[in-house]
């Protein structure tokens, strides 16, 4: 039987929710967290391979270490991150790499600061480019090994500046709603409609369980659509 599996960050890993506080051994993936709705929805195994905090180029590198378990008619989703994140690769395992987010001033020693890395590349453009390049480069590889593949972008002022600043030869379809814009009151209803779901007003993108139903319906939606099931 073929397999789903996903990729992001805290939001796909369900991290904040009771049983998964943080990301690790000690809290695996929420049972709250999309993927694992959506497993409930489908006839197929969901794996979830997200990580808190990951990045575009962790996520990339998590699905280049995991491409030996994937099969022909096999589903890759990914949902991804804040596209100004990204991260520094500091050994040979998964974990070794350090996501960096704009903001943080304290790291441990040792550590890069995000202001040392982004002087030079930390505008709109480059990232586009970068996610381009990285988004194209799965698919792709998904495209050869005959796995489906679907993504969804976190971030709407991240969907407008992709659709604005993306190079011509990225062909690959674009979402025409991120996570963020599905789930303001004024797409709602038009949402809603489309799914066949009624959630209700969703104020916390993170951490509302109504907010990670809705979301697995409309990868569920996607799906179909594909013709995966």
């Amino acid at each position: 039987m073929n397999k789903i599996y996903t990729f992001g960050c805290s939001f796909t890993y369900g991290q904040g929710f009771p049983d998964s506080l943080h990301a690790g051994k000690e809290y695996p993936t929420s049972m709250y967290a999309w993927p694992n709705v959506l497993k409930n929805l489908v006839d197929q195994e969901v794996i979830n391979l997200s990580w808190g905090g990951a990045s575009m180029l962790y996520i990339q590198r998590s699905f280049c270490m995991n491409m030996d378990k994937f099969n022909e008619g096999d589903t890759i989703i990914i949902q991804w991150p804040f596209l100004s994140r990204w991260s520094v690769i500091r050994g040979n395992d998964i974990g070794d790499i350090f996501n960096m987010t704009p903001g943080p001033v304290d790291l441990d020693e040792g550590l890069p600061h995000w202001d040392r890395y982004t002087s030079e590349f930390s505008n709109v453009r480059h990232e586009v480019e970068m996610f381009c390049m990285i988004s194209y480069s799965i698919q792709n590889i998904c495209k050869n090994k005959k796995l489906n593949f679907v993504q969804r972008i976190f971030d709407d002022n991240d969907l407008r500046n992709i659709k604005k600043y993306k190079p011509d030869w990225y062909n690959i379809k674009v979402p025409n709603l991120s996570l963020k814009c599905c789930l303001i009151d004024i797409n709602k209803a038009r949402l809603d409609k489309l799914l066949n779901v009624n959630m209700g007003h969703l104020p916390d993108l993170h951490l509302n369980e109504g907010c990670h139903i809705y979301w697995a319906h409309s990868i569920l939606n996607e799906l179909k659509r594909l013709q995966v099931f």
